[in-house]
């Protein structure tokens, strides 16, 4: 979707633009490949991401796939200290699923993140190896 045909004055930034995307999305391959092109798009414009678009970053940690979920930490841990807004959504995040030895798993994205913005992840057991 083209973000610049929004009326003048509501124009829709290009992370709350791709997080719609993504919430909408009906495949699970589709979610995973905007979320992965979003990630990409913030590492390259991480001055163009305001605490408006943190916020919406952060809500899609609350998607199921642990896919988007790794993507979107990602995205976050690449903002750095800026990120820090997202920081209980990303403990939660973790509290959630802190195993990382499943396919995809978000735990080690999400940990990597909290630690470019400067926390210390939470300790959180893993008590099934398999993530079920």
């Amino acid at each position: 979707s083209d973000v610049n045909q929004a009326a003048p004055g509501t124009e829709v930034s290009y992370v709350k633009a791709s997080v719609r995307e993504i919430t909408v999305a009906e495949s699970l391959g589709a979610k995973r490949q905007r979320a992965r092109a979003l990630s990409q798009w913030v590492a390259r414009h991480p001055d163009d991401v305001f605490a408006a678009d943190i916020d919406a970053l952060a809500s899609l940690l609350s998607e199921q796939d642990d896919g988007v979920r790794g993507w979107i930490a990602g995205a976050l841990g690449k903002l750095g200290h800026k990120a820090e807004r997202a920081v209980p959504e990303l403990q939660r995040a973790l509290l959630e699923r802190p195993c990382a030895h499943q396919p995809l798993a978000s735990a080690d994205a999400i940990r990597l993140a909290l630690s470019r913005i400067g926390v210390q992840p939470i300790k959180v057991p893993c008590t099934d190896p398999f993530g079920s």
